[in-house]
């Protein structure tokens, strides 16, 4: 058997595996009422990632999340606020936001399907900064099709 390492520092966790002091996003993570809602959300989706469809059972259904689409509203734990992702679609999904977020960014040529993808798993306001983003790109290939005229 291999023991861990107690001065190794915890993944997914704080340094010192409990959460950071005054940090109440992390503290409602671990409250009885959120731990029954995330169980809830993942019973609703079968255990299934919404996102690349992968069905998780037994001590693997740790890997399901349960990401907010309405970060403004934290604690408001309405079903459709929320979508259940396994833990590499949830990397995906917020790379993506990050990304959006940055001021210098501009949409990949791919965007739809990067869109048709993972649109609805982006919070309001990453949706609608990438729908001006899309204008944008719309409005500029518009006018090449008429310069090039």
């Amino acid at each position: 058997m291999i023991l861990s390492d107690p001065d190794e520092p915890k993944f997914g966790r704080f340094a010192n595996g409990k959460p950071k002091k005054g940090d109440p996003k992390t503290l409602f993570r671990q409250s009885p009422k959120w731990k029954e809602f995330r169980a809830l959300m993942i019973r609703m989706n079968n255990a299934h990632c919404e996102l690349c469809g992968c069905h998780y059972t037994g001590k693997r259904v740790t890997q399901l999340q349960v990401h907010h689409l309405d970060p403004e509203n934290y604690y408001l734990l309405n079903p459709v606020s929320f979508s259940v992702v396994c833990s590499s679609c949830h990397d995906v999904i917020e790379r993506f936001v990050t990304m959006i977020k940055g001021k210098n960014w501009v949409l990949p040529n791919n965007y739809r399907e990067w869109w048709i993808l993972i649109g609805h798993h982006l919070s309001k306001e990453a949706r609608e900064k990438m729908g001006v983003l899309i204008e944008e790109k719309a409005k500029k290939e518009k006018e090449l099709v008429y310069e090039v005229r």
